[in-house]
């Protein structure tokens, strides 16, 4: 039997009320009863709600199975951990009164207690139900799938996107700006990430002419956070390739190719914990190219007349966002 509407509906509904902010409120402490935060033993199993009642009543207002199928439709599940016990006493005369207590693998948890309650039994069985419901739920929660953990008890890994903006100082090209984005792992103390990245068109002087160029490619990182918390220093280790395009512009012959590149870089950033999943900070990158992009300039015959390549290494700068989920 579960709580229903009926002609008293209203005054069901106000003494249960009353009834389970009393049992909210009266919780008794005392020596020997552990707070729900405290490490307790983890459960085994699972049992139903009736098996872990113990239920001693001087008269008739209460019985196991009824307050056992009261307490199953407050929690929404049959199913309890079997470290659980609840021992519920009380009686019906001279005046309703009742108290249970709740163990957890035999170590009380829980004591709350109705004395001299309004109403009849009905309410009492309504308020009671709820009040064990409330304080099984505040001990443990309903099992869900498990998750691979961290011994510091969070995500064993999250998954991220990042954004960045990129400002380049080549020697030979000026200043040059881009951005990137990707996506990739991050664990507790280092994230592993992929993308792809651009600059935007950036015009070269080369003999009497100009060029015209951008670069494309891909970036892989690896990063180690140096420290935890709201403020997150980290050093990060990233191999990138691809090629720079470019076009001729003021010459007889006008004529586009590309250059391929390849570089590692390493990067000391700051990272500012904006919220539980949103990182934002700069950082800086010192860049050594294995291999360098190159601008040619080359006669109608295909010889070489000038060129510019950019310098074996470089710095470049950038403003990193990054949303985990």
């Amino acid at each position: 039997m579960v709580p229903s509407v009926s002609g008293s509906a209203t005054r069901w509904a106000f003494n249960s009320f009353r009834l389970a902010l009393l049992a909210m409120l009266t919780f008794v402490p005392s020596e020997g009863i552990a707070s729900p935060r405290e490490a307790l033993p983890q459960p085994s199993g699972v049992l139903p709600v009736a098996e872990a009642l113990d239920v001693a009543w001087e008269g008739t207002c209460v019985n196991r199975q009824e307050l056992a199928a009261r307490v199953t439709f407050w929690l929404e599940r049959e199913l309890i951990d079997s470290s659980l016990r609840v021992a519920v006493r009380g009686r019906d005369k001279p005046a309703l009164a009742a108290h249970f207590e709740l163990f957890r693998a035999e170590r009380r948890v829980a004591l709350r207690a109705f004395d001299d309650v309004p109403g009849d039994c009905q309410d009492l069985m309504a308020a009671l139900s709820f009040a064990i419901a409330l304080a099984i739920d505040g001990v443990v929660e309903p099992r869900r799938p498990p998750r691979a953990q961290s011994p510091a008890g969070q995500p064993f890994s999250r998954r991220l996107l990042w954004l960045e903006t990129i400002a380049i100082w080549d020697p030979t090209q000026g200043p040059v700006a881009g951005a990137a984005f990707g996506g990739g792992l991050s664990f507790s103390r280092f994230l592993v990430g992929a993308g792809l990245l651009g600059t935007l068109p950036h015009s070269t002087v080369v003999d009497e002419g100009r060029a015209k160029s951008w670069r494309v490619g891909g970036r892989a990182h690896a990063c180690w956070l140096v420290l935890s918390g709201d403020v997150v220093p980290r050093l990060c280790l990233a191999a990138a390739a691809g090629a720079l395009l470019a076009r001729g512009e003021g010459y007889a012959l006008e004529r586009g190719g590309y250059s391929p590149w390849l570089r590692l870089s390493l990067r000391m950033s700051v990272m500012l914990r904006l919220s539980s999943r949103v990182r934002l900070g700069p950082g800086l990158d010192g860049e050594a190219w294995l291999i360098r992009p190159k601008l040619v300039l080359r006669d109608g015959r295909g010889s070489e007349v000038a060129a510019r390549a950019s310098r074996t290494f470089g710095v470049s700068a950038a403003l990193n966002l990054e949303t985990l989920f």
